[in-house]
């Protein structure tokens, strides 16, 4: 998101041995204040492994700090912020401390985002989307499958999208999106003017894949840094008022973003910057 231009606050909790992550961090125009030193936890850990054959990865992560952040902890961020301001979040801290953000968030009126990756088969039991549901959901097409089977585990698959689908079942969503890989994306949008409506958003052309990881991050990133300021050129505030049509802008420069970092390895390392994605893609 920083890459992307926007104003970017990381809250979390690293261990001593992760002073690196947050100078990193730093040096790219993130703001970490709100990042606490745990003095009895190590810094959570992702071990990525990369497929030579496809460059696809698959992602072992130890917890470590990540899952010791309290609803205190919580309360200390979100009054640092006001009514308007967009929080985001992944699924790789603690379920108690989540649940709550998204929860409190929402009341707060803070434009709420969710990725829940990674998604686990029973993601649903302990996170009650159903009920204290984001604004916008991101997630890619295996998610997405997996969440809908948990929703509505017998559904007629032959007249619905998995996009449709899932925002027709989260009556309290605004956005949903599902990555494609290289397919693009599908945006499925609740809108006061239009009802529910879904479209597809094209991967970026001619990407020579080195390796997928961050791709996602990436895309969520893009989508939120994109939307949220062509929200404030057009002045609106509520999520309802947009028409599909920007989602879609948003979605594309996301998804050229995406394209840009499988040219690369790595996590952070690989993440464009905003002018490289205009200039391979061509439009904001």
């Amino acid at each position: 998101m920083a890459r992307a231009g926007a104003e970017v606050f990381h809250a979390g909790r690293v261990g001593n041995d992760g002073q690196w992550v947050v100078d990193l961090m730093k040096s790219h125009g993130v703001k970490t204040n709100l990042i606490v030193i745990d003095p009895k936890q190590p810094t959570g850990r992702a071990i990525i492994q990369v497929s030579s054959a496809t460059s696809d990865n698959a992602i072992i992560l130890n917890a470590g700090a990540n899952h010791c952040i309290s609803l205190m902890d919580i309360n200390t961020i979100l009054n640092s912020f006001q009514s308007g301001d967009w929080i985001v979040l992944q699924n790789e801290i603690n379920v108690d401390a989540g649940t709550y953000v998204l929860a409190e968030g929402r009341r707060r009126g803070f434009i709420t985002v969710f990725n829940p990756a990674p998604c686990p088969s029973d993601l649903l039991a302990t996170w009650p989307l159903t009920v204290s549901t984001p604004d916008i959901l991101i997630l890619n097409e295996t998610e997405a499958e997996s969440l809908l089977s948990q929703i509505t585990p017998i559904r007629d698959t032959a007249n619905s999208s998995p996009a449709l689908a899932l925002l027709e079942s989260l009556p309290n969503l605004r956005i949903l999106i599902v990555t494609a890989g290289a397919e693009g994306a599908y945006v499925a949008v609740n809108s006061t003017s239009a009802g529910s409506s879904v479209a597809k958003v094209p991967a970026l052309k001619g990407v020579k894949v080195v390796d997928t990881t961050g791709a996602g991050d990436t895309f969520v990133g893009y989508f939120v840094a994109s939307l949220a300021k062509r929200l404030t050129e057009l002045g609106v505030t509520e999520l309802r008022k947009l028409d599909i049509s920007e989602v879609e802008k948003a979605a594309s420069l996301a998804s050229a973003a995406a394209g840009l970092c499988c040219e690369k390895e790595g996590a952070m390392p690989s993440v464009p910057n905003w002018d490289d994605v205009i200039g391979r893609c061509g439009h904001v």
